[in-house]
């Protein structure tokens, strides 16, 4: 366990797993004070599941405006933090042989004032040769888009969850969340170690 602390017998708050997003909200909560918080996660490291496994594409431009808001705060947050090396903005295509399928996009990228470009069939084959399927394309360039680095994420928001007094326990696999009167009481883990929890977030 990766953790200088026991596992205790009763909490405030379980969190079920140690990737970016149960890191993240660990941090949060220390940052209002809820320190009565256990994180556990199942790998002997953190992040080793989706965090680690997804494409780390920041993409700046998305169908939905509410999504469009959350990866700008996103970057914002990250680059306060960690000033702009979370990220490798080497640029996002978005691209479609359907006629209309990028329009919506379009219009979100000029009402949201992002820089962006769009290409043709041609210009999308120019700068895309991999791009070899027969249609006619089109494409929108976001300069902004890119490839995050995990890593570098994964240990500031360890390091910010470390620092608030939250403890972190690896290797903790969780076999069931117990509830009672529909109410959840806790978790229980592999090795059978039962913790009492008012909240628990998966």
């Amino acid at each position: 366990m990766n953790s200088n602390e026991p596992l205790p017998d009763s909490t405030d708050v379980v969190i079920i797993g140690g990737g970016i997003a149960g890191l993240a909200t660990a941090a949060q909560l220390g940052r209002f004070g809820v320190t009565r918080t256990v994180l556990l996660e199942a790998e002997p490291m953190l992040g080793e599941h989706s965090s680690a496994n997804n494409a780390a594409i920041y993409r700046p431009l998305e169908e939905s405006d509410a999504a469009i808001v959350l990866a700008a705060r996103s970057c914002g947050v990250l680059d306060s933090a960690l000033g702009t090396s979370w990220l490798r903005a080497c640029g996002l295509v978005l691209m479609s042989g359907e006629r209309g399928r990028l329009d919506g996009l379009r219009y979100r990228a000029q009402q949201w004032d992002l820089f962006h470009e769009y290409w043709d069939d041609a210009k999308l084959r120019s700068r895309v040769p991999f791009l070899t399927a027969e249609g006619n394309f089109k494409g929108i360039f976001v300069p902004m888009g890119g490839e995050m680095d995990v890593d570098r994420i994964l240990g500031h928001m360890e390091q910010l969850t470390r620092e608030s007094g939250i403890a972190i326990h690896t290797g903790c696999r969780v076999r069931e969340i117990t509830t009672k009167d529909s109410s959840v009481t806790g978790v229980v883990l592999e090795d059978g170690h039962a913790i009492e929890a008012d909240k628990v977030v998966i």
